[in-house]
């Protein structure tokens, strides 16, 4: 109460007035904080996802290239070419796409340049079967030339390589999203309980704020309320321990003291 005392009424209003604003102010403010984080941490778990989508894209591409090479290989014919022309073009797609994503990350970075070394590697063990097997149809090379060098297993050597990089790299963005998606996780439950236990103390204080108001302010005038109805009723006999203080109310009351 002696907080209050020596405040006028109007600054008494508007401390408790802004004092409320504050509180919900801090309670929304930090929510906001944690709001923002959580989108951070949230978008960071989509682009892992997108990360792991073009290392999925790389790897079907390849799959695709040698499904269209060995079908060429075995059968001579330029129709089961096309899955190897597209894979070729879309695993450079795919592979720019997760160079981008993965920029800030200099371990994936240089996992994705031998990954790029193993599938040129993998085209130019194919393009030289192909040619050979293109050689046979001609003349040029028998066929149990080509065969002996098909069943070298070099292509499969290739491949091998390649899957095993994409799957330290897909391993490496997996463990990165458990993390974000923990991190993620974490924010949102801090975001409910911000906002519900921020909420219960911003009204805690905004009611513990508005009854010392209030109190400090109707006291006085209840008083000066009594004292004016006894006066009314002939009654000279109040006496008043007034303070020092220069509000409104006190003056009220010394007014009618000196009535």
């Amino acid at each position: 109460m002696n907080f209050f005392s020596n405040w006028r009424v109007g600054t008494r209003l508007g401390f408790g007035l802004l004092s409320i604003i504050l509180i919900f102010i801090s309670v929304v403010g930090t929510a906001g904080f944690v709001t923002a984080r959580l989108a951070e941490a949230e978008r960071w778990t989509t682009h892992t996802y997108n990360v792991l989508a073009t290392s999925d894209g790389m790897l079907l591409s390849m799959v695709n290239m040698e499904t269209g090479s060995r079908g060429f290989l075995v059968s001579g014919s330029d129709k089961f070419l096309e899955p190897y022309i597209s894979g070729k073009k879309n695993f450079q797609s795919f592979w720019e796409e997760a160079k981008k994503l993965t920029s800030d990350n200099k371990e994936q970075q240089d996992r994705l340049d031998r990954i790029k070394s193993k599938s040129e590697e993998f085209v130019q063990v194919f393009e030289n079967l192909i040619q050979m097997r293109r050689d046979v149809l001609v003349g040029k090379v028998s066929t149990n030339e080509f065969l002996t060098k098909f069943s070298s297993g070099s292509d499969k050597i290739a491949m091998d390589a390649f899957r095993k990089l994409i799957a330290e790299f897909d391993k490496t963005e997996r463990l990165l999203l458990n993390i974000r998606s923990i991190e993620s996780e974490n924010m949102r439950k801090l975001s409910s309980q911000v906002i519900l236990y921020g909420s219960i103390v911003a009204i805690a204080l905004a009611i513990i704020f508005g009854f010392l108001l209030t109190r400090s302010i109707t006291r006085p005038i209840a008083r000066a309320v009594t004292v004016a109805i006894n006066i009314s009723n002939g009654d000279l006999t109040n006496h008043f321990n007034l303070n020092q203080s220069r509000n409104e109310l006190n003056q009220l009351l010394s007014k009618l003291s000196l009535m």
